[in-house]
């Protein structure tokens, strides 16, 4: 007679643990595991690397590095604060952000900064190392 709600205890623990571990851990569905010919389309669209970083990026960090995108990969950080609707100082936060995580390079440029994004972030590959001549 004990035997019985042993049992249930045990079943109805194992019933409600695998509910809270399906709550807790959801599947992750990939994008990618696609059989048909969409995960090819998908991936020729991210292949950008300025891409990825747009997507993953605050919301006024990506309007300053579509911007970037938009001109090409180098602007003027004056033009940046007029063409997004930033405040100076908060354009000069994002700016000084983003160099610090090395996604742009900032130079000096009279009275404003010139932003470039990298060649490698552009999808660009950077030119080649010069060859050293061995005698």
């Amino acid at each position: 007679m004990m035997l019985w709600p042993a049992i249930l205890t045990t079943s109805l623990a194992a019933i409600v643990g695998a509910a809270i571990y399906t709550i807790a851990f959801p599947n992750i569905r990939y994008s990618g595991s696609n059989e048909s010919g969409e995960g090819d389309a998908s991936a020729d669209r991210t292949a950008d690397p300025l891409d990825i970083v747009i997507r993953v990026s605050k919301p006024d960090e990506r309007a300053v590095l579509q911007f970037l995108k938009q001109r090409g990969g180098i602007c003027y950080q004056k033009d940046i604060t007029y063409k997004t609707g930033l405040s100076k100082l908060k354009t000069h936060r994002i700016v000084a952000r983003l160099a610090e995580r090395g996604i742009i390079q900032v130079r000096k440029a009279g009275k404003t900064n010139q932003i470039i994004v990298p060649a490698w972030l552009r999808g660009q590959q950077s030119p080649p190392e010069p060859a050293l001549n061995s005698p």
